[in-house]
């Protein structure tokens, strides 16, 4: 059952967009590396949006460890287990396929990746 945002703590919420950034930095990584063979232009803006989410991740970090004094934060709360604030929608907008069982790239818009 998914909590509410609201029901959240600051340090949990926190917590969150730590994990939060580290997940999308993640997708960015595998995304890049299913295109790495045929769309090299498109690979590198995936690598650069990979290094800011972790410049992100990392800013989120500090400041974590700034306000708590500790280096340990529980991550384990994720997208789809918090609902979003005063809509009551799961944050997670939409549901990610890894990259091999995404057919979109090659077939529905294979001009605009590179």
């Amino acid at each position: 059952m998914a909590e509410n945002f609201k029901d959240l703590s600051e340090q949990e919420i926190l917590a969150l967009a730590i994990s939060l950034e580290e997940t999308d930095a993640r997708i960015y990584a595998d995304f890049a590396a299913g295109l790495r063979a045929d769309y090299p232009t498109t690979v590198k803006i995936f690598e650069e949006m990979e290094a800011e989410e972790d410049e992100h991740r990392g800013k989120l970090i500090e400041e974590y460890r700034r306000r708590w004094r500790t280096h340990s934060f529980d991550s384990s709360r994720r997208r789809k287990g918090v609902r979003a604030p005063q809509t009551g929608v799961d944050v997670e907008l939409r549901k990610r396929k890894p990259i091999a069982d995404c057919s979109f790239c090659k077939s529905c818009s294979p001009g605009w990746l590179d």
